[in-house]
């Protein structure tokens, strides 16, 4: 939803696709529910909620069909995958690199750095992956930041007029730091308020550093 409304013909059609959008949010988390709550009631001795599915489509699907919701599946990650490391590498080359420290950079410089980004980026995801084996865990830690750094700047930023773009980007990097850290130190058991949700802190200070921006901040186009 927030990659594709740079795709957008006009401010019009983002402003209603990111509406629109939120219909689908609602039907993918009811769908998901169900995904989660019929395999405990079938298998309840199923010890982890991570590979849930998975146990489902071995038990219930006759043996031709498991291994084509298996390529679905796999070819679903792959897609999105693909699309999360090329917008990643893209947010490092053109939204920082280019645009705050080498804007005379060339074009086959650009690509270059790219493909370092993408590895780079790559290989980070992979030791994620590796140290948090759970994949609800790591979505929810993916779903933490996107909520706290996104939620202001893409929605308020598409109808509020005083909104600015540095104030979107400061928001969004004041929420990535304080989800990150907080989500660090909770994980080494520091305990008393950083046992509270990243997402709640991480929402906070996100909206703090956009509204200040956005009303005593020099305004930008």
């Amino acid at each position: 939803m927030y990659t594709r409304c740079y795709a957008a013909k006009d401010e019009r059609s983002a402003q209603r696709g990111t509406l629109l959008a939120l219909v689908g949010i609602v039907a993918i988390a009811a769908a998901s529910t169900v995904f989660g709550l019929v395999p405990k009631v079938l298998m309840p001795d199923l010890a982890g909620g991570g590979n849930s599915l998975a146990e489902l489509i071995l038990r219930i699907f006759p043996t031709g069909i498991k291994g084509l919701v298996f390529v679905g599946i796999v070819a679903a990650i792959m897609d999105t995958g693909d699309i999360c490391i090329l917008t990643a590498s893209a947010n490092v080359t053109q939204d920082i690199y280019q645009r705050f420290l080498k804007p005379q950079a060339s074009e086959k410089h650009l690509v270059r750095l790219g493909m370092f980004a993408s590895v780079a980026i790559g290989v980070l995801s992979l030791a994620l992956a590796w140290y948090m084996d759970d994949i609800i865990n790591i979505l929810l830690l993916a779903f933490t930041i996107n909520s706290a750094g996104l939620f202001l700047p893409t929605v308020v930023g598409l109808f509020w007029k005083r909104a600015s773009a540095k104030a979107a980007v400061d928001s969004m990097v004041s929420a990535l730091v304080i989800v990150v850290i907080w989500f660090i130190l909770g994980e080494a058991g520091a305990g008393g308020v950083f046992a509270l949700d990243p997402l709640w802190p991480g929402f906070i200070g996100s909206a703090i550093v956009f509204f200040a921006i956005s009303l005593f901040g020099r305004q930008s186009s």
